[in-house]
């Protein structure tokens, strides 16, 4: 426990996290140097080996740590992005890393500032938890299923009931403070519900997506010619896309996805024939020779969702939800994990300030929303509504914030300005807003009267894919 957190607060003797995946890792991380004691609580076996798990489905999709998640672990794990290096990772600026076809256009390669690291989910996980696990503090409760939290008369959660996968024993485990970092999977609502709270509001938008990945081997008539290609659809009409990125091992990943029931099938020539399909050929021209090292591996996604434990008249002290168990947007846009590091670190200022334990899990719960729920839900479940397919609620400012940023995802196709604010916004580096900055604002109204004026090939870069000096 570091002094810095706060060792005198009462009621920080020992703080349980349900879930261990990256969420959890980081929110025990935490926890660590502010409790005398954290355990962390999850149903899959926990050892430290670099393999995808049961309770993380999404583990053999591509996953990117995006520029505040860098930030945060090199924060919290010094050296770690030197370890994820060391084998084999890469880091990057995503400005001249990266290759982004967006809205049927190329967006400009420049430095952005903005660093990525490339590797996969599973070694990610890994190398966490293996420095998770070396905190003298921390300890991992594996193969064990938190049935409920436990409250008391005056409705404080003073602890957890857990289920031994292999017994079936349920034991009770006391804690100070409890949180809920179990993914989009979360039983929060139902617990809620049984203790007598009520369930939350859950604003949801459908969309069905589906993506299917395999590890493969680069050919070498395939000239990489970045670290990551992403080939966004172009709404409304085409909903397919697909990210090929360069992780350890020499080895690529590929996902390829689609919306509304549409996906791709689970064998090569249909892989081949479906990335035909995308707006830009790049990933053809890489499935064309290279060679597949794994099975593929499918995973649905139906909904955007997102809990409003926030609008919660009644709610039990001393816990609180972060990561996918508060709001799970669509994988493509590579947030959950960013979220999950922004939750953190916020926990982290809130602890270091030294307020009581109830006051911390109620401020996390109020202010995860303003904090980058609200941000994450605009800069991709907007983008997802534009397709008339997908069901939910439009709110007032849809039409204008759609258009908006249309407008500078096309400017970003030539203005390094645009460039560099848009990412960063999809990225959560920066907050939506920083796109209404005059200057760039100004810009995007200028695009949007040559809109009428210019034809799109005369506006944009909708041919070739950049290149980097």
């Amino acid at each position: 426990m570091n002094a810095a957190a706060g060792t005198a607060v009462r009621g920080r003797a020992h703080a349980i996290v349900i879930g261990g995946s990256i969420a959890g890792l980081l929110a025990a991380r935490v926890l660590s140097e502010a409790f005398e004691r954290v355990t962390i609580v999850d149903r899959d076996e926990l050892d430290d080996a670099p393999t995808p798990r049961k309770g993380v489905p999404q583990s053999p999709q591509v996953h990117a740590i995006l520029t505040r998640s860098y930030e945060a672990i090199t924060e919290l794990f010094p050296g770690l992005a030197e370890e994820l290096l060391a084998q084999g990772a890469s880091i990057y600026d995503s400005g001249t890393g990266m290759a982004a076809h967006l809205n049927g256009c190329w967006m400009l390669r420049d430095r952005c500032d903005l660093t990525y690291i490339d590797c996969t989910r599973p070694l990610y996980e890994a190398k966490l938890r293996s420095r998770t696990r070396r905190l003298p503090n921390v300890a991992f409760v594996p193969r064990a299923t938190v049935r409920t939290p436990v409250c008391d008369e005056a409705g404080t959660v003073v602890g957890v009931e857990a289920e031994d996968a292999a017994t079936g024993a349920i034991s009770r485990l006391e804690a100070d403070l409890v949180v809920d970092a179990s993914g989009r999977a979360t039983h929060a609502p139902r617990w809620l519900a049984a203790l007598g709270y009520g369930a939350p509001e859950t604003e949801e938008v459908r969309v069905d997506l589906a993506y299917v990945g395999a590890m493969y081997r680069r050919a070498p008539s395939f000239q990489a010619r970045a670290n990551m290609y992403v080939i966004y659809p172009n709404p409304p009409t085409s909903w397919r896309g697909a990210i090929l990125q360069r992780v350890e091992a020499g080895q690529w990943k590929l996902s390829q996805w689609g919306m509304f029931g549409d996906s791709p099938a689970l064998d090569d020539a249909s892989f081949l024939v479906f990335s035909q399909t995308l707006t830009s050929p790049e990933i053809t021209d890489f499935l064309r020779e290279s060679e597949r090292l794994s099975e593929f591996k499918r995973m649905g996604v139906p909904t955007n969702r997102w809990h409003r434990y926030d609008r919660m008249q009644r709610f039990p002290a001393n816990f609180f939800c972060v990561g996918d168990a508060v709001s799970s947007v669509n994988p493509i846009y590579g947030q959950g994990m960013t979220k999950a590091a922004i939750h953190a670190m916020h926990l982290r200022t809130l602890l270091r300030e030294g307020l009581p334990t109830p006051q911390v899990a109620e401020r996390m719960r109020q202010g995860i929303p303003a904090l980058v729920e609200r941000q994450a839900w605009m800069t991709t479940v907007y983008g997802d509504l534009v397709f008339p397919q997908a069901a939910g609620r439009r709110p007032a400012d849809f039409r204008f914030v759609t258009w908006y940023t249309r407008c500078i995802g096309e400017l970003a196709s030539t203005d390094l300005a645009a460039r560099r604010a848009y990412q960063a916004a999809l990225t959560l580096r920066d907050g939506p807003y920083a796109l209404f900055r005059p200057r760039l604002f100004a810009k995007a109204l200028a695009y949007a009267a040559r809109r009428r004026f210019v034809p799109f090939e005369r506006r944009v870069n909708a041919g070739s894919m950049p290149t980097v000096d």
